[in-house]
């Protein structure tokens, strides 16, 4: 399984997907995206929080003072980077591909664009 975690500005997620596809709201802390045929979903959770090690959750607090949290699930693995180039370039968002690179979305959307297996690497490739 794919596990990629997006983190906003607390209150600040609710539009993350609108630029993928048809938003449809799952419940308050789910929503999820259609683009024929093709879904992506980003459930918020509080429980990702505690299992960050606390130099990673610092480098989370750099970039948010009030990080939430929400898990990316994706009907097929190569919607993730789909997903990360429709986020607007113009909020703070972090993403964490859980392989211990933490950055912010448009470092990682350079490196989906060059090409690189940002998804699996452990640093900034």
């Amino acid at each position: 399984m794919i596990a990629v975690v997006v983190a906003t500005e607390a209150g600040c997620g609710h539009d993350l997907l609108e630029r993928f596809g048809t938003v449809r709201r799952d419940d308050p802390t789910r929503m999820t995206a259609e683009q024929e045929g093709r879904w992506v979903m980003l459930a918020q959770t509080d429980t990702v929080a505690g299992a960050y090690e606390p130099e990673d959750m610092e480098r989370m607090r750099e970039r948010l003072d009030e990080p939430e949290f929400f898990v990316l699930q994706v009907s097929e693995p190569s919607l993730v980077a789909d997903c990360l180039r429709s986020i607007s370039s113009n909020k703070t968002v972090v993403v964490d591909n859980d392989h211990g690179w933490i950055d912010d979305l448009n470092a990682y959307k350079q490196a989906i664009d060059r090409g690189e297996d940002w998804l699996h690497c452990a640093n900034r490739p």
